[in-house]
């Protein structure tokens, strides 16, 4: 039986958004590691602002080490199977894109109490250095979120793609 050709345009676009946005984190890591760096060295009495940014740098550093080396052969196994099968043969890819896109849901709420913590000690720390963890913390919680959202944006148009090509999707 042969296997009708899928346009693969769609999984592309995904999987190089997520290369772009490992490129973009890792920018942000950078600059997190940068600030906090110059934070430490000053004196000023918000310089305890440098845990969180130091803190959010190292996760922001984690995210393009996972999606660099894992995306390339992503694709190709994903390329590999719908040659071999059709688009029956992402099943599994349907199933791994839904829980993607359910953990977006944890983490937002998680962001969220991280946001209202730090916005909490900003306002209602009283200390300096109570005042700049918080204002550190929702800084990078912001940074994080809004990277976050434009990530889920891509999951959900990529698992609506799978949906609509992926005969095991709709049942």
């Amino acid at each position: 039986m042969p296997i009708q050709l899928l346009d693969l345009t769609p999984l592309q676009q995904y999987f190089d958004g997520e290369k772009a946005g490992a490129w973009c984190a890792l920018g942000l890591a950078l600059v997190s590691f940068v600030a906090a760096f110059l934070l430490w060295r000053s004196d000023i009495p918000h310089r305890a602002m440098f845990w969180p940014l130091a803190v959010a740098g190292v996760v922001e550093l984690a995210i393009p080490v996972v999606l660099l080396t894992r995306t390339d052969k992503q694709v190709a196994a994903l390329e590999a199977v719908v040659a071999d099968k059709g688009a029956p043969g992402l099943a599994d890819e349907v199933q791994r894109v839904a829980g993607v896109n359910r953990s977006f849901v944890a983490l937002k709420l998680t962001w969220a109490a991280l946001m209202f913590v730090g916005l909490g000690l900003v306002f209602f720390g009283g200390r300096p250095v109570l005042q700049a963890v918080g204002a550190g913390l929702a800084l990078q919680v912001g940074v994080i979120l809004a990277f976050d959202v434009i990530a889920e944006a891509r999951a959900q148009a990529y698992a609506d793609w799978l949906a609509r090509v992926t005969p095991s999707a709709a049942g």
